[in-house]
């Protein structure tokens, strides 16, 4: 026996198949082969437009893939109406599982209510959800909750919104605003001023200077004798 074979036996007898039903005998006794679900009862007090919310989510599941379980709240969550009165309560069951070299399969079994307010089913069902392809033991299982998920939803008449990662990769980013400038801690430097005049000093003028012109010497008068020639003494009316 090849080891690939040997090991994928090996998985099969640790994920236990179907258990003992989670739901009331009474219950089950009223379950017949729905359009989506394997087997399936709705009360005719049902009404789809009020909507489910999310009770608890149990599981019987063992071995090293049973943390499928914790994938179940949220995909269950696309059915989800916060205010809704009806409470949807979910319990896994098995998981039978077997890779191969090109492939994956795993089959998920669940069962689960819809409760009134007051406690009293309005619905009820048994089914087993098979996803085999490419990919992962563990990757195909949580494909098994989603396909739940759309069968309940399809069953019951639940409308279904979109997963959040996808509604999240949908949203356009936010152009982030423009960072502010930092604050200038220290008050610039003023403009250096001119230095101030000089007081003038008294006497002299801002003004700066200029050159005297040429002085013109003044004409001798005829009847004055120059410094140089002797004094004629006829000039003056003296007689020697």
């Amino acid at each position: 026996m090849k080891p690939l074979i040997l090991g994928s036996l090996i998985l099969l007898a640790a994920i236990p198949g179907s258990a003992a039903s989670t739901l009331p005998p009474a219950v089950v006794a009223r379950l017949k082969p729905g359009r989506r679900l394997n087997r399936v009862w709705i009360s005719p007090a049902f009404r789809a437009e009020q909507g489910v919310r999310i009770g608890p989510v149990r599981s019987q599941l063992a071995g090293p893939y049973a943390d499928v379980q914790d994938y179940v709240p949220a995909a269950l969550e696309r059915l989800a109406r916060p205010d809704a009165g009806n409470v949807l309560a979910v319990t896994l069951t098995g998981l039978a599982a077997h890779e191969s070299p090109d492939k994956a399969t795993a089959a998920l079994e669940a069962e689960g209510q819809v409760l009134d307010p007051d406690g009293n089913p309005l619905v009820a069902f048994s089914a087993r959800q098979t996803c085999s392809g490419p990919g992962t033991i563990r990757g195909n299982s949580r494909e098994a909750v989603d396909q739940l998920v759309t069968a309940l939803a399809k069953e019951l008449g639940l409308p279904m919104h979109r997963p959040a990662y996808l509604v999240r990769a949908a949203k356009p980013a936010q152009a982030q605003p423009p960072a502010a400038a930092p604050e200038q801690t220290t008050p610039p430097t003023p403009a250096a001023e001119p230095p101030a005049p000089l007081p003038a000093q008294a006497g002299s003028s801002s003004a700066p200077p200029q050159a005297e012109p040429n002085p013109v010497p003044a004409p001798s008068k005829p009847d004055e004798p120059s410094a140089d020639q002797p004094e004629d003494p006829q000039a003056r009316g003296h007689h020697y």
